[in-house]
C-alpha cells in the first residue's frame, strides 16, 4: 500500500514557528546594549535546485557569520538598531532564550557582536533566507 506523501513548506524536518510581528514582541524587554534576535537559518539550493534542510549541511558550511533580524534593542542603543533590521552577528555570539508563551526562540547578544547592519532588508521569508 502506498501512502500519500504530505506536501510541507517546511525546509527543515521540524516545522518553525513563524517570525512574530512587531505588536508581538513589544512585551519584551532588552536591557543595556543587547539586542534580541530572531535567527535566520541559511537555505542552501543544489545545482539541480533542490533546496537543502539546515540539518543536512556540514559543520565547515554553517561557520559563517549568523544572521537574522532584530526584535528588540536595549535603550543604549535604541537609536542604532530598531525592528526589522538584519543583523550579521559572530558565531559564538549570544545566548538562546526561549519565549515560552510563543514558543519562539531567539538569541540575546551584546551590541559588540554585530558584525553588519542592513536596514530595509526584506530577503527573507518565514524565518528562511530567500
Amino acid at each position: 500500500m502506498i501512502k500519500e506523501k504530505i506536501n510541507s513548506n517546511a525546509v527543515d524536518s521540524k516545522k518553525r514557528v513563524p517570525m512574530p510581528k512587531e505588536k508581538d514582541v513589544n512585551n519584551l524587554g532588552v536591557v543595556a546594549s543587547r539586542l534580541l534576535v530572531y535567527r535566520i537559518l541559511p537555505r542552501k539550493v543544489s545545482k539541480g535546485g533542490i533546496i537543502v534542510p539546515v540539518e543536512a549541511l556540514e559543520n565547515n558550511e554553517v561557520e559563517y557569520p549568523h544572521f537574522g533580524v532584530v526584535m528588540s534593542v536595549g535603550v543604549q542603543i535604541e537609536d542604532m538598531y530598531e525592528y526589522g533590521d538584519f543583523v550579521y552577528y559572530n558565531q559564538f555570539a549570544g545566548r538562546y532564550a526561549l519565549d515560552h508563551e510563543s514558543e519562539v526562540e531567539y538569541i540575546l547578544i551584546d551590541e559588540s557582536d554585530v558584525l553588519m547592519v542592513k536596514h530595509d532588508f526584506d530577503g527573507y521569508k518565514d524565518g528562511y533566507l530567500i
